[in-house]
């Protein structure tokens, strides 16, 4: 403001454009506004912002002179001369008004040069020396108030610094004694309270001196118990310890024998399966017996198996071999048993297993015996399928006490499975003997009658038990057909089939071979059994009246027996050996029952 005023802007104003004239007042109170802003920046700014804001203030002063008249330089020198000064140090403000002086009084003398050269411009000469002067006397009087300024304010600043740490070290000082005024305070009265507890323990010790005395023989006393608990403590320890030792010896016995007998359960099952397996395997009833055979000789090896199976005769169930794998097949070979007669007859009637152990066992008030005398132990079960007796198992062995009851156990299971699938291959058995029957009589052909030779006569002589075969030829049949037609005939053999059906077990074979002949497969029967059939079948045939009411007619039957291995050792040959026996009974004169004897 001070500079404005020396330079009389007010009367140079016309150097300003002429756009900016009419507001003159409007400037200058912004160039004061922009000089208390370059102030109040310079007490904050410091380093390379302080620069900055200088040269920025140089260059905006310069500009401002420029463009609104030469007043305005004093703005782009004095402003920048105290910023050096208060950021940095006098002589920096020093320095700063030298350049800017011989800068300044450079460009303010650019206007005198110029006037005294175009000879004119006295105005304008007298303006820029008036500057000129102005500058100089305006930069000494700013670098002396800026010195001083600055003097006083750095003196001011070390006293105040220099008080402020004397106040410091005063105040650090005071709280030193006041802190070993505290202590020598506390020290004093820890001494005190030292002493008081000191006299308080003593009261104390010696208090607790009668009662340690007292304390010390009451723990005698203690002591004398402790230690005579502690005796009986060691003693109850060690008894426990020997029950506990006990209860884990049993506890690993008993986990060793659970053990034993879950590996035991493991193998049995496997074997079942096994069993199961190889009874499944096939629907054909021979080869289902058969494996069941290897099965048990494999599973509960014995010196005898032999498999029974139920078939009705006459009327009635008996029991037969079915297969018999043993070195006494001849003990077995014929022994057709009734229900209820012998070991597996019982079995068989009650639906109950029985275990012999020593030759015979008296069983609800029945001695019942191995079925060979050479053999001590049996086991024998029922063979069931549903609720329906198939059967029995026999197994015998020559000692004594031979079978445990897990092995009858087992015995048990096997039986289980094999009576499903016997009833299984029975049945198969049946579905295939419906479509190899003859259409008249409904007895079985010619074809499975062959067939069936072929695998008996081979069976047997595998397993070495008896076949035999039996030839049948109605006796005046030609004249019978003659007299009543051969719807009439056909009613005659269908009588004569249902005799032959009723003569013979389930597990023989009847058929019709062709016009009044009829065959008879008997298995596991030799030919004085297979003569015993025949002969009823011929009694029947004699004592029966064939035909209508109106035309009554008698007839007779020849037959002829012959059995492997007693006539024969092949099927082709028994069937040769049967024919004869046949032709000899018809050459006889017929109604009788031959054998062959060539």
């Amino acid at each position: 403001m001070l500079g404005l005023t020396l330079t009389q802007m007010h009367k140079v104003a016309p150097a300003l454009p002429e756009a900016l004239k009419p507001h003159v007042t409007l400037l200058t109170v912004a160039i004061v506004f922009y000089q208390l802003l370059g102030c109040v920046l310079s007490q904050f700014a410091r380093g390379p912002v302080a620069g900055i804001l200088v040269l920025s203030d140089t260059v905006i002063g310069f500009a401002l002179g420029r463009i609104f008249g030469a007043p305005y330089l004093l703005l782009g020198f004095t402003l920048p001369v105290l910023e050096a000064a208060c950021f940095f140090s006098a002589s920096a403000g020093l320095f700063l008004a030298m350049i800017g002086g011989v800068f300044f009084a450079a460009v303010l003398a650019l206007p005198l040069l110029s006037g005294m050269r175009e000879g004119g411009g006295d105005q304008a000469a007298q303006a820029s020396l008036q500057l000129i002067g102005v500058e100089g006397v305006f930069s000494f009087i700013l670098l002396y108030l800026c010195s001083l300024t600055l003097g006083e304010t750095r003196q001011r600043a070390q006293f105040v610094e220099e008080m402020h740490q004397e106040k410091d070290l005063l105040y650090q000082e005071m709280q030193k004694k006041t802190q070993d005024i505290g202590k020598i305070y506390a020290e004093v009265g820890q001494r005190e309270t030292v002493a008081t507890e000191l006299e308080t323990r003593l009261k104390r010790a010696e208090r607790e001196k009668m009662e340690l005395e007292d304390q010390l023989l009451q723990a005698v006393e203690d002591l004398d118990r402790i230690k005579m608990a502690s005796e009986h403590i060691e003693h109850a320890a060690d008894q426990r310890e020997g029950q506990i030792a006990q209860e884990l010896k049993r506890y690993k016995s008993q986990t060793e024998r659970d053990l034993f007998l879950m590996q035991k359960r493991l193998e049995r099952e496997t074997r079942l399966l096994g069993v199961l397996r190889d009874l499944t395997g096939t629907l054909a009833l021979n080869d289902t017996l058969l494996a069941l055979t290897n099965q048990l000789q494999t599973v509960l090896p014995s010196q005898s198996c032999v498999i029974f199976l139920v078939d009705e005769v006459d009327g009635r169930r008996e029991l037969y071999p079915e297969v018999a794998a043993s070195p006494y097949t001849d003990a077995f070979r014929n022994r057709i048993l009734q229900m209820g007669e012998e070991a597996p007859g019982w079995c068989v009637a009650r639906v109950r297993p029985l275990r012999i152990e020593n030759g015979s066992v008296q069983v609800e008030g029945t001695t019942l015996s191995t079925l060979t005398p050479y053999e001590k132990s049996a086991l024998i079960c029922p063979l069931r399928a549903g609720q329906d007796v198939l059967g029995a198992i026999y197994l015998g062995r020559n000692d004594a006490n031979e079978f445990s009851p897990e092995e009858q156990d087992l015995l048990l299971r096997i039986c289980d499975l094999a009576g499903s699938a016997l009833g299984n291959s029975l049945e198969y058995q049946r579905h295939i003997q419906r479509g190899l029957h003859d259409p008249v009589t409904h007895l079985y052909n010619s074809l499975y009658l062959e067939e069936r030779l072929k695998e008996e006569v081979m069976r047997g002589r595998r397993y070495t038990y008896p076949v035999s075969l039996i030839l049948l030829d109605l006796d005046g049949f030609v004249a019978a057909l003659e007299k009543i037609g051969e719807a009439g005939a056909h009613k005659i053999l269908v009588d004569v089939a249902e005799i032959v059906r009723v003569a013979t077990r389930e597990t023989d074979v009847p058929c019709r071979i062709e016009n009044d002949d009829f065959g008879i497969l008997c298995v596991h029967t030799d030919r004085d059994r297979a003569k015993a059939v025949g002969e009823r079948i011929r009694a029947a045939v004699a004592s029966t009246v064939f035909g209508p009411p109106a035309v009554p007619v008698k007839l007779s039957a020849s037959v002829g027996v012959a059995g492997v291995p007693h006539d024969a050792t092949n099927e082709e040959m028994l069937q040769k050996r049967a024919m004869d026996a046949l032709e000899a009974a018809r050459t006889g004169g017929g109604n009788r029952v031959c054998f062959w004897d060539g």
